[in-house]
């Protein structure tokens, strides 16, 4: 049950996306120690390794009509394929269906790519 409602709620939150031209309009900021700051709304930094982390969590806007041409949905369905979707999740109601998870998936095209590798940040 609790993977279910998971799933619904990564599908519920996909759906939302940061609005330009809205209340932060003309509240831009930007702080020189965080190296980050807000630019219409939009999070960003001039730190290209700081800027990757603020904008790996974003997703694409609407619908993404040919998921399975993303990367990353392709590199879950090779993980974690249609049929294991019933033994992963055997409560699950019937509206949940593989095909909706890698809907989701593919809405955040920084899944399954983001990583630390290049990053100064990287543990040794």
């Amino acid at each position: 049950m609790l993977a279910a409602t998971s799933l619904a709620l990564l599908s519920q939150w996909a759906e939302a996306a940061i609005v330009e031209d809205s209340i932060w309009t003309d509240h831009d900021w930007y702080n020189t120690s965080l190296n980050m700051g807000i630019d219409n709304g939009v999070p960003y930094s001039n730190d290209p390794e700081v800027n990757r982390r603020l904008i790996s969590p974003f997703t694409f806007d609407g619908h993404v009509e040919d998921y399975m041409s993303m990367a990353n949905a392709q590199l879950v369905n090779q993980i974690f394929p249609e049929s294991m979707w019933d033994d992963a999740f055997p409560h699950a109601n019937e509206v949940y269906t593989h095909a909706d998870f890698l809907k989701s998936v593919a809405k955040f095209p920084s899944f399954c790519g983001e990583n630390n590798l290049s990053s100064k940040y990287t543990l040794e």
